[in-house]
């Protein structure tokens, strides 16, 4: 039964976001938990700066998905990466923070594989074995319990802050790094990405 945790590492120009290393923190605490280990997967080009950082972290593995097609966010792109990684590792659990970008392609990814998403979570509780994950509904007025059924892996989100970035465990060692083969079509990726947009400066009155 697989029972390891995969965590999607988000960057942006060039940086691993805070996010991620929210989500990392909380794939230890799962990990710790289930008495597993976690494994970290990058998505984009040129990889290899941000893997070697993140694999300073206590994490078994980082995962490096190297593309042309992966350079600027996709849905199509990361949802299709992304499912090449989960098949070949079978992780338990996916983490990931819940950004933008994640709320864009994690849905498709986790019905590409027949499994729902828990998104948005402000954390989880560990009942004697049982997880239960623990997020808002009704626009915050309510929070809800949700345990998760069926076969792995299981596709969870957590909100923002939910886990603190710097109570990620670092490894007495650099984790390894292994590149992960993938293969991409350009006519299978439909969305043109456009310049980011950016807000204009404003000032203050």
């Amino acid at each position: 039964m697989p029972n390891h945790i995969l965590v999607f590492a988000e960057h942006q120009g060039g940086k691993l976001t805070r996010p991620t290393w929210e989500a990392l923190a909380a794939g230890q605490h799962l990990a710790q938990d289930l008495g597993t280990t976690v494994t970290a997967v990058l998505l984009g080009h040129n990889l290899a700066p941000l893997a070697a950082e993140l694999s300073a972290a206590a994490v078994q593995e980082v995962l490096a998905i190297d593309s042309p097609l992966l350079v600027e966010y996709t849905a199509d792109g990361y949802a299709l990466a992304m499912r090449t990684a989960i098949q070949q590792h079978a992780p338990r659990y996916v983490v990931f923070s819940h950004t933008y970008r994640v709320r864009d392609f994690a849905p498709k990814l986790a019905a590409s594989l027949g499994r729902g998403l828990v998104s948005d979570c402000l954390g989880y509780r560990n009942e004697e074995g049982k997880f239960i994950f623990v997020r808002q509904v009704f626009q915050g007025k309510y929070c809800a319990d949700i345990e998760l059924a069926g076969d792995a892996p299981y596709f969870v989100s957590f909100q923002a802050a939910a886990f603190r970035e710097d109570s990620v465990q670092r490894g007495t060692s650099p984790a390894p790094i292994t590149s992960v083969a993938v293969e991409l079509a350009a006519d299978s990726i439909r969305a043109k990405p456009e310049e980011r947009f950016r807000e204009p400066n404003r000032p203050w009155t």
